[in-house]
């Protein structure tokens, strides 16, 4: 029902301009928690193979802004750590 009543108002620019964080927020918010924490407990430590594969993958995103090269970044360092 929301949907419904919010497609018949116009938002402010400032709204839609909010607004299209959100995805990316709520996909950092769930990656940060499927990396960060194992079995309840965190896991910031050399033996998480995840972290280090992050850190190569935002490196790659931030260089090329190559979406498959960041995702074979990603992968690699991680199949090759784990």
């Amino acid at each position: 029902m929301p949907l419904v009543l919010l497609s018949k108002v116009r938002l402010p620019d400032w709204m839609l301009a909010w607004l299209a964080y959100v995805p990316v927020a709520v996909l950092a918010a769930l990656l940060a928690i499927e990396v960060l924490v194992v079995d309840g407990q965190p896991a910031l430590s050399v033996a998480n193979p995840a972290l280090p594969a992050i850190i190569a993958a935002l490196a790659v995103a931030g260089f090329t802004r190559s979406l498959i090269g960041t995702v074979i970044a990603g992968v690699g360092v991680f199949w090759a750590l784990a």
